[in-house]
């Protein structure tokens, strides 16, 4: 989610669209994702909503609100410092998924490395797709508007799929 304003600036689209659809889809994904899960597995997940909008409001919103809030402050430093972000926000997310991979690296290094690759290329072919939708769906904007689209349905609420995936489905 909060990742998505830095993706979109890479990727030369509009940051504002990026940081709008951003905050709509953190704010209907709790209840979306359970319906999803219900239709495509008949199976009712129970989540703590509370306490998953207050995760959200930590993750996603309170940085978006403290970037804005300082860009619009401090113009001149976010201009200065501007070219770092790129980089500053890749080391983020690599630390983000380094995290996430070692706090399951026991179940991880369990898993045959032909399984694993094939994950992996699964995993680029599923996110190659959803950016190509991302891109098509609004086939009659700008190249800006529809790079926005795709990286942001690409990548967003992808922490919301890891929690739920360690909530709910045991690796063994």
């Amino acid at each position: 989610g909060a990742s998505v304003p830095m993706l979109v600036h890479l990727f030369k689209g509009e940051i504002a669209l990026g940081m709008a659809m951003t905050l709509v889809g953190s704010l209907i994904a709790p209840f979306t994702v359970v319906l999803l899960f219900y239709v495509l597995t008949k199976t009712v997940i129970h989540i703590d909503l509370l306490g998953l909008f207050q995760t959200m409001l930590l993750v996603t919103f309170l940085p978006l609100t403290v970037a804005q809030t300082i860009r619009k402050l401090n113009s001149t430093f976010v201009e200065k410092t501007q070219q770092y972000y790129s980089f500053f926000g890749i080391i983020c997310i690599c630390l983000i998924v380094f995290i996430a991979v070692s706090a399951n690296a026991k179940e991880i290094s369990q898993i045959p490395f032909t399984d694993l690759l094939l994950n992996v290329v699964w995993l680029y072919i599923v996110f190659g797709m959803l950016f190509l939708i991302g891109n098509f769906v609004i086939f009659w904007r700008d190249k800006s508007d529809r790079t926005t689209t795709a990286v942001a349905k690409t990548y967003m609420n992808n922490a919301l799929a890891m929690g739920l995936a360690a909530a709910f489905f045991n690796p063994k």
